[in-house]
């Protein structure tokens, strides 16, 4: 069956369609059809069934990947679709879906639709934005879905009845008056699958429109009249959907949003490498027959569906960052413990105003009353300078001592750091030096690896004794400054009591005004105290609530740079014998893999202890099959939850662990094949699992082998169709396992 002549196809149809003309297809609609005024989409059910019907074409030629698609060169407003050379067509009808793609994007109607620029053409940035926003949960477009979007085109165009609701749709690009980012965000909301699961109540998958408006209802609750959905009315909202503060059933019951969420992106944070985030549907279960799947991860690049990371799950590098952000916390925690002490704290300062103003009133009481000698005013006035001097004193010092404290604290995580260094340097020595093998080659790399163990662990040990010298000398100098400080205060209470006799006598003089000015200062005092007693414990338990949180910090990155020095002193089992060569986008997808295996490494190895295959080997095979995806079959990518319609057909789980134990107990020779554990049983393993038929075309099996030297082209792109000038672009499992093992 070959669909490479497409306007025969058209031509067919339009005698097929004549004959059936009736009160919804009138001879002038049949007429701009045949002037290719209006698209063959006018008429998509009636095409649809005569392709299946009268033509006989296979019902799987109505989808196609959208990121297939997207990797088509774009030239003159059309998709290309490069063939051999060698090869004069197709004739399986794999390029009808393009055909019809191009048959839409050539109609002047979608064209004026589509042309955000305004330069009378598409191009291809146009283009893959119409098909983002078609695409299904599998990644794919179809045809239903094609014709139904660009029928809206043409409805306006022949001045067709809309519904209210259409009509909004097509005239004004959306479905309401939200602003463009409300409606940005509302679109990359709706794709999120917790928010799908909350407000699905059909159970297709999918949010209808009457689901999406009870989402926007909600949303509209959180913002500030309670009517209007705002952006950050979206978020609150799409925070507790996530923290699973949302029931569907009894919405009313939901409990206020208390946890300050990081705002929802509204831009597509991976542009390069889209099968970071959502895996190709030319997966590598496309292969020796085997039925393709198009998992699609839980989440869209923008909206991510977790709550927000502990530091148990955490890479390095983003342990890092976090470390940086949280010693900027601790440093502004310590700056307001400082600021008390200062005096520019800001109930402090407030507090030290009402003290000003009452000794000014109290001076002027003592300086106009007669009945105080000069004397006893000017001794007063003494005692009261070298009181304020004083103070100033003991706040300085308090202020190096909060200081010396933080230097402390920074100083202690180094040497913890250094401990840890040096504990796993001498755990790799022992192991190292515990290997014994006849291979010349490998024997060597032990002993290289040994004698730079060696000198590593030397070089810790004496940063450790510097760093633990400076740590000493810092606790020597705070405990100099303490002792300073017990002084000071000592010579503060000295001071105090001069001045309680001063006022003594002063009082056992005075007029009664001076007297109530006395005792105004006094209470003013007496509250400043208060305040700073208040105000010095509220900031001094912050910063130790802050500090507490740096050194759980510390000490994870202790824990991973540990993991980091045993993997670089260590020697594999494992003899890799390819050279690796992966593109940009390989190289992206290789980061989100591996920080998927950090993230999930325990419900590998769970597969891994109830099926005896290593973890590592099942971590590669799911994210060939789903990208880590753990809502869908590692049989064949399909949602799980679902009894499977796909080969294998009539499967259901619910549960990611028992789906996987039960496809990979058959499925790749079960757990019997990789009983020896070496590579060359888990790369047979592999290729069995998603399939054979690369060996009859000569070509090692990309699902394998991608990304290495021992794989140039050729690629099932769909369930029994090879095409040999394909590129796989996805990582085979021998680089991996290479990532993981070596």
């Amino acid at each position: 069956m070959s669909f490479d002549n497409f306007e025969a196809l058209k031509l067919g149809f339009m005698n097929y369609l004549q004959e059936k003309i009736d009160s919804e297809k009138n001879e002038s609609e049949v007429e701009a059809f045949q002037n290719s005024e209006v698209s063959i989409f006018m008429f998509s059910d009636e095409f649809k069934d005569y392709l299946i019907d009268e033509v006989g074409a296979d019902i799987s030629i109505f989808s196609k990947s959208v990121n297939e698609i997207m990797s088509m060169d774009f030239e003159n407003g059309q998709f290309v679709e490069y063939q051999d050379e060698n090869t004069t067509n197709n004739n399986n009808g794999s390029d009808f879906m393009i055909k019809m793609l191009n048959e839409a994007f050539g109609n002047k109607q979608i064209i004026s639709a589509l042309d955000s620029n305004k330069d009378g053409e598409l191009d291809k940035s146009e283009a893959t934005s119409f098909l983002e926003g078609l695409k299904n949960n599998q990644g794919q477009l179809s045809f239903d879905d094609l014709t139904k979007a660009s029928n809206s085109f043409f409805k306006v165009e022949n001045n067709d009845e809309l519904s209210e609701e259409e009509s909004d749709d097509v005239q004004n690009g959306e479905k309401n008056n939200y602003s463009e980012e409300v409606n940005a965000l509302l679109e990359k909301a709706y794709e999120n699958q917790t928010l799908i699961k909350a407000f699905d109540e059909d159970g297709d998958g999918s949010l209808s429109d009457e689901e999406k408006a009870k989402f926007e209802e909600y949303a509209k609750s959180f913002s500030e009249d309670g009517t209007e959905l705002t952006e950050d009315a979206i978020k609150t909202a799409f925070g507790n959907i996530i923290a699973g503060k949302y029931n569907l059933e009894n919405p009313e019951e939901i409990v206020e949003n208390d946890t300050e969420l990081e705002p929802i992106e509204t831009e597509n944070a991976v542009e390069e490498a889209p099968s970071v985030n959502k895996p190709s549907s030319t997966s590598g279960s496309n292969g020796g027959g085997k039925t393709p799947s198009a998992p699609s991860s839980n989440t869209p690049a923008s909206i991510s569906s977790e709550t927000p990371k502990s530091i148990e799950n955490m890479s390095l590098s983003e342990l890092q960052s976090e470390k940086s952000t949280q010693e900027t916390k601790v440093q502004s925690a310590k700056e307001e413990v400082n600021k008390v002490h200062s005096g520019d704290n800001e109930a402090v300062k407030e507090a030290q105003t009402n003290v000003d103003s009452a000794k000014e009133a109290y001076d002027l009481a003592v300086e106009s009353d007669t009945l105080i000698s000069d004397e006893l005013k000017d001794k007063r006035s003494t005692n009261l300078s070298a009181i304020t001097a004083q103070e100033g004193v003991i706040n300085q010092v308090n202020i190096d001592i909060n200081n010396k404290t933080s230097e402390i604290s920074n100083q202690e995580s180094i040497v913890a750091s250094d401990n840890s260094n040096i504990s796993s340097i001498e755990a790799s020595l022992t192991e190292l030096r515990n290997q014994t093998t006849d291979d010349p080659e490998k024997q060597a790399e032990i002993d290289s690896k040994i004698a730079k163990a060696e000198a590593a662990l030397q070089t810790a040990k004496d940063k450790l004794i510097t760093d633990e010298a400076t740590l000493q000398t810092l606790k020597n100098e705070k405990i100099e400054l303490e002792e300073n400080l017990e002084t000071q205060k000592g010579t503060l209470k000295e001071l105090e009591t001069e001045k309680s006799g001063i006022e003594a006598e002063i009082a056992a003089n005075c007029a009664p005004e001076t007297k109530t000015a006395m005792e105004a200062y006094n209470e003013a005092k007496a509250n400043l105290e208060v305040v700073k007693a208040s105000e010095l414990q509220k900031a001094q338990s912050t910063l130790a609530t802050e500090q507490a949180e740096l050194d759980k910090i510390n000490n994870q990155i202790n824990i991973k740079q540990s993991e980091e020095t045993q993997k670089e002193y260590s020697v594999s089992d494992y003899n890799f014998d390819f050279e690796i060569n992966l593109s940009d986008r390989q190289q992206a997808e290789m980061d989100a893999f591996l920080k998927n295996w950090e993230e999930n490494q325990d419900k590998y190895l769970e597969v891994e202890e109830r099926t005896g295959i290593k973890a590592e080997l099942v971590a590669a095979i799911h994210w060939r099959e789903g990208s880590g995806n753990f809502d869908t079959y590692l049989h064949n990518g399909e949602k799980l939850g679902q009894t499977t319609t796909k080969v294998p057909k009539g499967i259901y789980f619910e549960n990611w662990t028992d789906a996987a134990i039960d496809a990979l107990s058959n499925h790749g020779g079960g757990p019997e094949a990789v009983a020896n554990g070496t590579l060359e049983e888990f790369y047979e393993y592999a290729e069995r699992y998603n399939g054979t038929g690369y060996r009859k075309h000569g070509v090692n099996s990309p699902y394998v082998w991608a990304g290495t030297d021992k794989y140039d082209k050729g690629k099932y792109v769909a369930d029994g169709q090879y095409d040999a000038n394909y590129v796989d672009q996805q990582l085979g499992v021998a680089v991996m396992l290479e990532a993981l093992l070596a």
